[in-house]
C-alpha cells in the first residue's frame, strides 16, 4: 500500500503524508489535517493555556529554575473566570489571531519562578517589550554579562550589567561600542573608548 485515505479529509494521500504512533502504525488522520486540529485546538481558552503553561515547564528547565509551583489544571482554573485574561482572548480572536495580541503570561519579577503571586497577564507582544526593558534595566540580567569599567592605570570605577549599558553610559551607540568593549575583556585590545574593560568575574 502506497497511498491511504486520511479520515477527516477523506483525501488519498502518500504514506509519508502521515505521521507513526508510538507502535510505528501509521496514524489516520494526515499531518495537514493534523496541524489544522492543533491549530485550533491551540486557539480555544484551554488550549492557549495548555501551551502557556508547557511554555512555562519547558522555559523553566532550560534556564535550570523551578518549575511552576501549580499545576496545568491549576492554571487553567486560575485564568478560565479571569476578566483581563477574557478581555485580551477576546481581542486576539476579533485580530484574526494576530501574535502580537496573543494572551501570554509573564513574572512580575523575572528573578523568581512561576508562582500564582508572581505572574501578570498580558498580550505577547507586551511580553516582548517588558522583557527587553528588564535587561535594559538592569531587571532582568539572567542572560547578561557584566563588564567592569576601569581607568586606563586599572583602577576600578563602576560595574554595568551588560555591555550594551556600559556603551549606554559613555554615550555610545551599542552597534559599534559593544563590539570594541567585547574586544578590550577579550584581550584584543588594551582600551577603547579612553577606558580598559573586564569582564566581571564574581
Amino acid at each position: 500500500m502506497s497511498s491511504k485515505q486520511c479520515n477527516t479529509c477523506g483525501e488519498y494521500k502518500p504514506l509519508d503524508s502521515y505521521e507513526l504512533n508510538g507502535k510505528g502504525y501509521t496514524l489516520h488522520k494526515c499531518k495537514q489535517c493534523r496541524a489544522i486540529a492543533r491549530q485550533q485546538l491551540s486557539r480555544t481558552k484551554e488550549g492557549l493555556i495548555k501551551n502557556i503553561y508547557n511554555h512555562q515547564v519547558k522555559h523553566s528547565k532550560r534556564k535550570q529554575h523551578p518549575l511552576p509551583e501549580y499545576s496545568k489544571q491549576e492554571l487553567i482554573d486560575e485564568l478560565l473566570p479571569h476578566k483581563k485574561f477574557n478581555r485580551i482572548y477576546l481581542d486576539w480572536v476579533k485580530s484574526d489571531y494576530d501574535k502580537n495580541l496573543t494572551p501570554s503570561i509573564d513574572r512580575t519579577n523575572p528573578m523568581l519562578p512561576y508562582t500564582k503571586d508572581n505572574i501578570t497577564i498580558m498580550t505577547w507582544k507586551e511580553n516582548a517589550t517588558k522583557g527587553r526593558l528588564d535587561e535594559v534595566n538592569g531587571i532582568d540580567t539572567k542572560r547578561l554579562k557584566p563588564v567592569n569599567q576601569l581607568t586606563l592605570d586599572g583602577e576600578y570605577i563602576r560595574t554595568h550589567h551588560s555591555i550594551s549599558e556600559a556603551a549606554r553610559q559613555i554615550g555610545k551607540s551599542r552597534t559599534g561600542a559593544a563590539g570594541n568593549i567585547s574586544s578590550c575583556c577579550n584581550g584584543r585590545y588594551d582600551y577603547a573608548y579612553g577606558f580598559r574593560w573586564e569582564w566581571n568575574r564574581a
